[in-house]
């Protein structure tokens, strides 16, 4: 079971790695996105936080916030048809399938290696840290060439 999770977290992480990285850059990110994107890592942060710090969390109110990230990372789908090319709408695609996935799977690992959920925590924050600076203080000031 953990080597499996390991594996879909870190396919999970590749894709949007690539996803920031590789598509956004290569775009400028109108501004309800640039918050938007933080709020979906921070929703996703949410549930996984709940595991590490609430060791008698109730699974009801994982499965509700872990369905509250599932759903709320969907949110933008309206109108990236607008700004993305296909290969961007396509990793999209794949994080929609992976997103639930490492919820599951984490809720599973969590019973009997809670600490692997922990050592995902710090990577997720400066990945939200990065966002929130980079594309709210920094590139919302410069010009694209």
């Amino acid at each position: 079971m953990i080597p499996l999770f390991v594996i879909i977290a870190g396919l999970q992480a590749i894709t949007i790695l690539v996803d920031e990285f590789y598509c956004h850059w290569r775009r400028t990110l109108p501004r309800w996105e640039r918050w938007g994107h933080p709020l979906d890592t921070i929703f996703l942060i949410l549930p996984l936080s709940l595991l590490v710090f609430i060791p008698t969390l109730p699974l009801w109110i994982y499965i509700l916030t872990a369905a509250f990230s599932c759903l709320f990372i969907t949110k933008d789908e309206w109108v990236h048809s607008q700004h993305c090319n296909a290969f961007e709408n396509w990793l999209h695609a794949v994080l929609f399938v992976l997103h639930p996935l490492v919820l599951v799977f984490a809720w599973l690992v969590h019973l009997e290696q809670p600490a692997l959920i922990l050592w995902m925590l710090p990577p997720m924050g400066i990945f939200l840290v990065y966002q929130l600076i980079y594309w709210n203080f920094y590139e919302s000031n410069s010009v694209r060439s």
